[in-house]
């Protein structure tokens, strides 16, 4: 959450890839056993850190746009919620349902990469 520029290993920003792409590869590689089981529920752990960026579909890995922690974070868990509602709207007539969710304020090891003033605005103190 809110890292400093990193890249994976093909080249996608870090936090686009661990909170996006990595759902999305799961459940495509999931799709069948899903589409079989007529019951399944698909759920992408959002935030409301969609609120800080919009996913940037000609530049989701910051190549040509200046990096910004925040705005990158905020893109990651906007596709987590787009991903939901595209997912629910395709997956309905295979008994699949998907939801975004945010799971409240926690503290972990996330907050690693934050200044103490952005710790304690992320806390809400």
């Amino acid at each position: 959450m809110a890292t400093p520029l990193m890249r994976d290993d093909r080249g996608y920003e870090m936090q686009f890839a661990t909170n996006h792409l990595g759902h999305f590869q799961l459940t495509a590689r999931l799709w069948e056993p899903l589409k079989k089981s007529r019951n399944a529920r698909v759920v992408a752990l959002s935030s409301c850190g969609h609120s800080m960026g919009e996913v940037d579909f000609s530049d989701p890995n910051f190549n040509k746009r200046l990096y910004d922690k925040w705005v990158a974070y905020g893109q990651s868990k906007s596709a987590n919620s787009l991903f939901a509602v595209e997912l629910d709207k395709r997956g309905q007539e295979h008994g699949i349902r998907a939801f975004a969710v945010h799971p409240g304020r926690v503290l972990t090891d996330l907050l690693r990469y934050m200044t103490t003033d952005e710790e304690l605005n992320t806390l809400g103190i």
